[in-house]
């Protein structure tokens, strides 16, 4: 009995020795791990990973891989997608970009699901598609047969950009990393670039893959000297490991992976990331027959009415993108069921009870239904009441008004509540837009000024003159020619009372549309003067005295190497289309003295004279408004027809080829930001214009504005 109790005792005793250091050792490890001060940081790497697995986990199991015959079409790829799974590790970095990981198959959007991108779609299909999950065959037929490592999509907001990437991943089968600018974002120094990093090494771990980059100009936009030294470290290690894209695997294999990003601001994008992005698809606004697709898509699982007419939303919807589209569906959508609504609780009906087929089919006038409505905005407005309490619209005044000129009132102050194009009328002398407001007061006012004689300043026509000097000759342009071209031919000549001088410069020509070279390439200058309308004879007499005047003198440089005249014209005016956003801004005639910050000339040729009338039209009431709109950074847009210059300007000492034809009209659009900054918004402008069968744009050129007599911006010229 008492050996056993002293083997228990001895037992006990090594027990307790064996057990004090393991427990000595768990305290101070639990006493130390208190005191590190990286515990946190710590336990959040270890949640992340834990998510970061977990993400990738739920990812292959929910590939449908299981239980698949080995004759199913997409046996290898899962096959690849489960030897992935047993040999998947990442790093720290890597977990972080899983969490932006989405399979193929969980991405809801197909080609089938986006409308009126056929070509779009088909080429992405060739480009990118095929060589990403078929790339035996194509590294087979040739090395250079390999997917891009860059394919970009730009145009206007909401024409499809996104929708278009998720279905490239959802049908090419790649893992798709939806990269967010927040997670490269760190506030360690080096961080991001170790992040940038691991987004390549993830994507070749996961290949085939796209890495989707949406807005990517917010993320590798053009390097600037005063950028932060963070920014352009990310981007330079962003166009490392990009280059490395192309390179091949141990066998030799190119590898699988591109780089997808979707932007409106093409021209913010750093040259090198464009280089970088080889394949270049506009996802422009939609044309007639794109429209028809997206709406019959759109509305594919919506009760129609047997008389529904696609073809009136297809005309009304002109310029409007696929998001405007589908919200002016869902509004019209609304329609019947808030009718049903209405009529059952009128009669206190059970809302429970309400089955589908009790609501009424949509109407085509149901997309005209709710005040505000994308496509409510586009019938035309009702007569203002404002305006009528002046009896003096252009509609109804004729010559025979005692006082045409009693509401021809121009006052800065007036506010502007809707679009509408206003005309002009020689006869009437009239310039006042429906929708700036005058007062029975002002049209008083005005009257009695009238009675003073009081002279009102109308536009009649502009001298527009786009010029080239010739390469080596611009700091004498500058100097001299255009001091005499701007004062001495314009200025000082009775009649014009505004005018102003801009520049293209090298990188705005590249933004350029026209179906000429000569004016694509050349035209660095553009003259702008507006005459008065009472004056516009008076001008042009005195317009060919001071050219004569000038030619006696030797200063009319007809030397045709010194400069050419890419277009001059003098041009009638047809009238003026306002914004909202102009309420406070200039009217017509102040236009050329405003600090604009650009201006767009618009050249656009009808079919013939006879159906010019038909697009002056066309233009003012249907596609100018739709394009200067209250978000729009186009103020003013004043409407020219061409005119031949008169016999007694047309001289021989002007050297260049002058545009003559009663087809042409000319476009002035002011912006209130750099071209540069807001060109995506004229993007479009000419498959509309074709579009509509009236007319083709031969040119759309930004300027911005600069002083003559001066070499600014001289050294960017060429």
């Amino acid at each position: 009995m008492a050996g056993d109790r002293r083997w228990a005792t001895i037992l006990q005793e090594i027990a307790i020795a064996a057990a004090a250091p393991i427990m000595a050792f768990f305290i101070m490890r639990n006493l130390l791990a208190r005191m590190d001060p990286e515990a946190a940081t710590k336990s959040e790497a270890e949640k992340k990973a834990s998510a970061a697995s977990a993400r990738l986990s739920s990812i292959f199991a929910s590939s449908p891989d299981h239980d698949l015959d080995e004759d199913d079409d997409d046996y290898e790829q899962k096959m690849e997608w489960e030897k992935r799974k047993e040999n998947l590790v990442l790093t720290p970095y890597e977990q972080t970009i899983a969490m932006e990981v989405v399979a193929p198959w969980e991405i809801p959007v197909s080609f089938d699901d986006i409308g009126g991108l056929d070509d779009i779609i088909e080429e992405l299909r060739e480009a990118v598609i095929y060589p990403l999950t078929m790339p035996h065959l194509y590294s087979a037929t040739s090395s250079l047969l390999s997917a891009p490592s860059g394919v970009l999509l730009y145009g206007p907001p909401g024409c499809g950009k996104t929708m278009l990437a998720k279905a490239l991943a959802h049908e090419s089968g790649a893992c798709f990393i939806n990269l967010h600018i927040s997670t490269l974002t760190e506030k360690w120094y080096g961080d991001s670039n170790k992040l940038v990093s691991a987004v390549f090494s993830l994507a070749r771990k996961l290949q085939p893959s796209i890495v989707f980059i949406d807005e990517i100009d917010a993320v590798l936009g053009q390097r600037r000297s005063g950028e932060h030294e963070a920014s352009g470290m990310v981007k330079a290690e962003f166009m490392t490991q990009w280059d490395g894209l192309t390179s091949s695997n141990s066998l030799g294999e190119s590898q699988r992976i591109c780089v997808l990003g979707a932007t409106n601001r093409i021209q913010d994008i750093d040259e090198a990331i464009l280089r970088r992005l080889p394949k270049k698809f506009p996802v422009s606004l939609p044309s007639a027959s794109q429209r028809r697709s997206i709406f019959s898509l759109t509305l594919k699982n919506t009760r129609l009415s047997p008389h529904f007419d696609f073809g009136v939303l297809v005309k009304i919807s002109a310029g409007m993108s696929g998001s405007d589209i589908k919200e002016a569906c869902r509004d019209a959508a609304m329609v019947p069921v808030r009718e049903y609504i209405r009529e059952a609780k009128a009669r206190g009906a059970n809302m429970k009870g309400v089955k589908a087929q009790d609501v009424r089919g949509l109407h085509t006038d149901d997309f005209f239904g709710r005040k505000g409505g994308a496509l409510q905005m586009r019938r035309e407005p009702e007569v203002d009441e404002a305006w009528e309490d002046t009896k003096a619209s252009p509609e109804t005044m004729s010559e025979s008004d005692d006082d045409p000129k009693t509401t021809d009132f121009h006052d800065p102050a007036i506010t502007i509540h809707n679009i509408k194009a206003y005309p002009f009328s020689n006869e009437q002398c009239i310039s006042i837009p429906h929708s700036r407001h005058i007062s029975s007061a002002q049209a008083k006012t005005r009257s009695t000024m009238a009675d003073c004689h009081y002279q009102d300043v109308h536009i009649g026509a502009a001298w527009i003159s786009m010029i080239e000097p010739s390469p080596g000759h611009e700091r004498s342009f500058n100097r001299w020619y255009a001091n005499d071209h701007f004062y001495s031919g314009g200025m000082c000549l009775p009649g014009i009372f505004a005018g102003r001088r801009w520049v293209a410069t090298k990188a705005l020509r590249q933004l350029r549309y026209a179906n000429t070279e000569d004016m694509r390439d050349y035209g660095c200058y553009l003259h702008t003067n507006l005459f008065a309308a009472h004056l516009v004879d008076e001008v042009n007499t005195a317009l060919s005295k001071t050219l004569q005047e000038l030619g006696g003198k030797g200063r009319m440089y007809g030397d045709a190497i010194f400069r050419r005249h890419i277009y001059t014209a003098i041009t009638p005016y047809q009238g003026v289309v306002y914004s909202d956003s102009a309420a406070e801004g200039p009217l017509d005639v102040h236009a050329l003295d405003y600090p604009f910050k650009g201006v767009v000339l618009e050249i656009i040729d009808a079919g013939s004279a006879e159906t010019r009338p038909q697009l002056v039209g066309w233009l003012k009431d249907i596609f100018v408004p739709l394009k200067i709109n209250q978000s729009s950074t186009m103020t003013i847009c004043l409407i020219f027809t061409h005119a031949d210059l008169p016999e007694m300007i047309k001289s021989p000492r002007l050297p260049g080829k002058l545009q003559m034809g009663d087809q042409r009209i000319v476009l002035l659009w002011f912006l209130e930001k750099e071209p540069r900054e807001c060109w995506t918004e004229f993007e479009g402008h000419a498959g509309l214009v074709n579009e509509s069968d009236l007319g083709d744009v031969v040119l759309i050129a930004p300027f911005i504005p600069t002083v003559s007599g001066t070499d600014r911006y001289v050294d960017e010229l060429r």
